[in-house]
């Protein structure tokens, strides 16, 4: 009896499921309609999913546990939830995932963290750091310039500082030490040719405290461990990572 009332809050606890990614067309039938399957939809009892050939979903629980389902076929809310619960989680992506699943229930999923700009047409030239990253050492800026004799204005911002200025004949700086003042440190960073009405999007990376580095290259090394081979997937884990870390910082 013990046995039954427990597993019976299990399943109440976990009563819908967290659709987290999703590759190529996966169709979500749920309240007498049928749906292509989104990033942060739920799968509830009575749903169910249809995985095509070569498509895959990666499913969430509440309590973190998650599952990368990649085999064509009809699959109602049941059948994944047993398929979940067979399934074994790595205590830091449990954690990861159980944060996640909390930010999009509450309608925070999506947040964005891009700042909005104009619509570029240029050629974008900026390669590191990447963008949406962590930074754990002064970083180099590099960027790829159409000619090394345009001059090109390097932008940079942070939560507390800005740097501005127009360079020609090189396609590096270091960041400014002042960057480093203050930890952590959100930095957004634009390059582009002087003499353009418009800019690029800039991109985005993060310099955490140096007390939370540790613990933040275990998660980024746990991810690559265990969704490597998932290219597209990794990328936005490690997105939702920085989101998560710049949330805890209230740099956001």
């Amino acid at each position: 009896m013990f046995t039954i009332v427990l597993l019976a809050v299990v399943i109440n606890a976990n009563s819908q499921l967290l659709v987290y990614h999703v590759s190529k067309q996966v169709h979500w039938t749920h309240d007498g309609k049928k749906d292509i399957a989104k990033r942060g939809v739920f799968l509830q009892p009575g749903h169910q999913i249809t995985i095509t050939p070569q498509a895959n979903v990666m499913f969430v629980q509440k309590d973190g546990k998650s599952m990368l389902l990649d085999k064509s076929g009809n699959y109602t809310f049941n059948q994944v939830q047993l398929m979940m619960q067979k399934t074994k989680a790595e205590s830091i992506s449990k954690n990861f995932f159980a944060y996640v699943f909390e930010k999009f229930l509450s309608g925070d999923g999506e947040e964005k963290q891009r700042v909005a700009a104009v619509v570029y047409r240029g050629k974008t030239v900026m390669l590191s750091p990447a963008d949406s990253s962590f930074v754990f050492s002064t970083p180099v800026l590099s960027w790829k310039p159409e000619s090394v004799s345009i001059p090109y204005r390097l932008e940079i911002k942070s939560n507390n500082e800005i740097f501005d200025t127009v360079l020609r004949k090189t396609t590096s700086l270091q960041l400014p030490i002042r960057f480093f003042t203050k930890l952590p440190q959100l930095v957004t960073w634009v390059c582009y040719p002087a003499d353009s009405k418009q800019k690029p999007s800039p991109l985005l990376f993060l310099i955490p405290k140096k007390e939370d580095i540790i613990e933040i290259r275990s998660h980024l090394n746990a991810l690559d461990k265990e969704f490597g081979k998932n290219q597209l997937l990794l990328k936005t884990m490690k997105q939702d990572l920085l989101i998560h870390w710049i949330n805890s910082y209230h740099l956001n």
